[in-house]
């Protein structure tokens, strides 16, 4: 055991349990903590191959299918975290390295930031209190989510 996560597939039995890919062959990892959400057939998920940094992965249950879907931050790690599905999209928080930490959004095919919501800040209002629940988004600026509340209506 290398102490680097996995993707794993299984059938519900042991026999049908097997490792899905060997990212940490590159040196890379899959982030747990960050989440997972489900849309259409995959599964979008926070994870690094060593190289690219921690970016936007996709799968769809098999090793072929299993792919870096976007690389939000060129010059390092955008970190991807929050995930959740409303309607035909999943909604992230990511930091493309020139807005900060801001809310993105995927539908399949396009990956896009919804909004810089505060452009005079390098690094946006997003920290770890950040919670995307159902159909709203809930932000807060300032350390421990002790700050100034920021609410954005998902439609």
């Amino acid at each position: 055991m290398d102490g680097n996560y996995e993707l794993w597939t299984s059938d519900g039995t042991q026999e049908g349990t097997t490792k899905l890919t060997e990212i940490s062959d590159l040196d890379g990892w899959v982030d747990m903590s960050a989440g997972f959400a489900h849309l259409d057939g995959f599964v979008y998920f926070n994870a690094s191959n060593g190289t690219d940094g921690n970016e936007l992965w996709r799968t769809d249950g098999t090793l072929a299918g299993t792919i870096r879907f976007a690389d939000i931050r060129i010059d390092g790690s955008s970190n991807p975290y929050g995930f959740q599905t409303f309607k035909d999209t999943v909604f992230f928080f990511a930091n493309d390295g020139e807005h900060g930490r801001e809310l993105w959004k995927t539908n399949g095919t396009e990956t896009v930031m919804v909004k810089d919501v505060n452009p005079e800040v390098e690094e946006g209002p997003y920290n770890g209190s950040d919670q995307l629940c159902g159909s709203s988004v809930r932000c807060y600026e300032g350390g421990g989510g002790g700050g100034e509340k920021t609410a954005i209506k998902l439609r």
